[in-house]
């Protein structure tokens, strides 16, 4: 039984055999024999010698069983009896690898090199038995399964796909031409552990190329800074970004004479994405501006980019958006409160006809109403006139808390109500309704918007309104309505949205200042609007010197009331009148100072005043006491 040879954890095929025997040679049974497992390879687990104690039979033999343990190597068995000569006698098995259990891995995984490279480490697994022994001649699938996409020149070669002597096989890895992950997998059908797994990082190659990459041929307007960068990308030669490369922004050209210009670096060394950029601020001159991108060695570089100047016609006071602040300052051009000169000349001159005249600003008018016939916009050096772009102009004018509107919502109408804690030459409001509105102007203008002429036009369901006046006499600061429109709405959740532009005198600049709010919605308060006309009793009365009459005027359908207070004497003559016009509904005072209407003063006595207003007449007594 000594030297046999068979796979781990199996029984040997034949018995392990010792023979006792007496003085001259002959067998003898009965003789006790013990068998023990003297050593084993390290490790090994589940070894068993069976019996461990047998009695030699007739032959004077004793024989015991072995089971191999777990782990591939040479197992030592004696078979003992004290004091026999020749004890104890050594038997040397060896067990061999079991049946392929288990696929793992062992190198090659997690690799980083640059792209078109080969990985330094080979990928590499062992098949092993199920005591963890390497089984050799166990056939390896390698395979690639994934790349980045587009890559190419990828590939993955075996370089023993049978597994050796240590249980081992191997493949070794190509990376493509893009950076990326790509994975590969190594497979042995049924085993546990199987498919082993890699994963290796291609990483960029070295810099080769400088793309342009974005912010080519822009638009813009003068001194104002581009509202995107000049973008360049590095890339290996396989189109991957190229981190960490200088690259140098510089301006190459600008028109004659042009001042203010500046390029504002955001990244002179690629980032992440192998992208650099740059701002450019354009000068004071129309024209075209070139910067250049430069990376030394590298094929497109320099790259240059193109940017046009221009100025926007009608943005007299430089705040990218033509609104009323524009159209007001023009009115101070023309009243000579200011003079506009060089590039804000041409602006102001909307029309193109060489002057800057009331023309101008019906013009700029019409074109905030959004009406057709007022199409302006950039110009260049031939002062071309073009329709206002969409892209590429952000306004600067602000949102504010010094002024604030508001729609009411009355039976008669819908009030717009403004608080100004300023001065306001002027003013523009879009207004955006749930349905279609045609409106062709206010049908009441109240007090404080006395001097203003109101412009409208509906398109829809928008509603645009400019007002001013040519004087550029501004509504004063307070609080109350400017005008009403003749629209009745069930709902005051029917006005969608109500937006308003504003100009008021700047305290640092000439021009005037846009500044915009946005109008809330409400119903009245109650009695806010007079629903019913009212005359009330004098005070003091009896009066000396003068007394006050205060009435209130109801809101009427369509238009303001026209409303008559008259001072009459006891024979029905009139004395004086007091108060004559259209009155926009609200509570109202006039005073009588005791005079006629040539101003003489009158006798004492008793007198009456009278208010009339259409169908509604209403008298009461006074008396003066002298």
């Amino acid at each position: 039984g000594d030297a046999q040879t068979a796979p781990i954890l199996t029984e040997l095929s034949r018995p392990l055999v010792v023979t006792v025997l007496g003085l001259a040679g002959e067998p003898v049974s009965g003789q006790t024999v013990t068998f023990a497992v003297d050593s084993v390879p390290v490790g090994a687990m589940g070894q068993l010698v069976t019996p461990v104690t047998a009695t030699t039979n007739a032959l004077g033999q004793a024989a015991a069983s072995i089971t191999l343990g777990t782990k591939v190597g040479v197992y030592k068995i004696t078979a003992a009896s004290p004091g026999l000569a020749g004890s104890p006698v050594e038997f040397r098995v060896r067990a061999t690898a079991g049946a392929p259990q288990t696929l793992t891995y062992v190198a090659g995984d997690k690799q980083t090199q640059p792209i078109n490279s080969l990985l330094q480490t080979a990928l590499l697994v062992r098949v092993v038995d199920v005591g963890q022994n390497p089984v050799p001649g166990v056939r390896v699938q390698f395979s690639l399964d994934s790349i980045p996409p587009n890559a190419t020149g990828q590939a993955l070669q075996a370089v023993n796909a049978i597994t050796d002597s240590a249980g081992q096989a191997s493949a070794l890895m190509m990376l493509g031409s893009k950076v990326g992950v790509y994975l590969a997998s190594a497979l042995v059908p049924g085993l546990t552990g199987s498919p082993v797994r890699f994963v290796a990082y291609a990483s960029a190659g070295r810099p080769v190329t400088l793309v342009m990459t974005s912010g080519n041929e822009q638009v813009g307007l003068v001194l104002t800074e581009l509202l995107a960068p000049f973008v360049v990308t590095v890339v290996d030669i396989g189109g991957n970004p190229v981190p960490e490369i200088n690259v140098r922004f510089a301006l190459d050209s600008l028109p004659s004479g042009a001042t203010g210009c500046s390029l504002r670096v955001i990244n002179a060394v690629t980032d992440f994405f192998g992208r650099a950029s740059a701002f450019l601020t354009l000068g004071d001159k129309i024209g075209r501006y070139t910067v250049t991108a430069t990376s030394a060695g590298l094929i497109g570089s320099p790259a240059r980019f193109g940017a046009t100047a221009r100025i926007l016609v009608g943005d007299v006071n430089s705040d990218r958006e033509v609104n009323i602040a524009d159209l007001t300052s023009v009115v101070d051009h023309i009243l000579g409160r200011i003079k506009l000169v060089g590039n804000d000349s041409v602006k102001a001159d909307v029309n193109n006809d060489g002057k800057i005249s009331v023309a101008d600003v019906v013009t700029m008018r019409n074109f905030l109403l959004a009406l057709p016939e007022a199409r302006f916009g950039f110009a260049e050096g031939s002062m071309e006139q073009f329709a206002p772009p969409q892209q590429g102009v952000r306004s600067d004018y602000d949102t504010t808390s010094l002024v604030r509107s508001e729609f009411v919502l009355t039976e008669n109408g819908l009030r717009f109500n403004v608080s100004n804690l300023l001065p306001i030459k002027g003013l523009q409001l879009l207004v955006r309704f749930r349905s279609i509105q045609d409106i062709k102007r206010p049908d009441v203008i109240f007090p404080r918007a006395a001097m203003d002429s109101f412009h409208v036009s509906a398109s829809g369901r928008e509603v645009r309104i400019v007002a001013y006046n040519l004087l550029n006499i501004p509504i004063a600061a307070g609080d109350g309505p400017l005008f009403r429109l003749p629209i009745k709405l069930a709902s005051i959740d029917e006005i969608e949205s109500g937006e308003l532009i504003v100009s008021t005198p700047d305290t640092v600049v000439t021009f005037d200042r846009a500044l915009k709010a946005t109008a809330a919605r409400r119903f009245p308060s109650p009695k806010e609007i007079p629903v019913a006309f009212l005359l009330y009793q004098n005070y003091p009365n009896p009066f000396n010197a003068s007394t006050r009459i205060d009435y209130e005027v109801a809101d009427v359908e369509g238009r303001a009331a026209r409303v008559l207070i008259q001072v009459y004497n006891l024979l029905g003559e009139k004395v004086k009148t007091l108060a004559s016009g259209q009155h926009p509904s609200g509570r109202y005072t006039v005073t009588w100072d005791g005079t006629d209407d040539r101003g003489a003063k009158v006798p004492s006595g008793t007198y009456y005043y009278r208010l009339i207003s259409g169908d509604y007449a209403s008298g009461k007594r006074m008396i003066l006491l002298k």
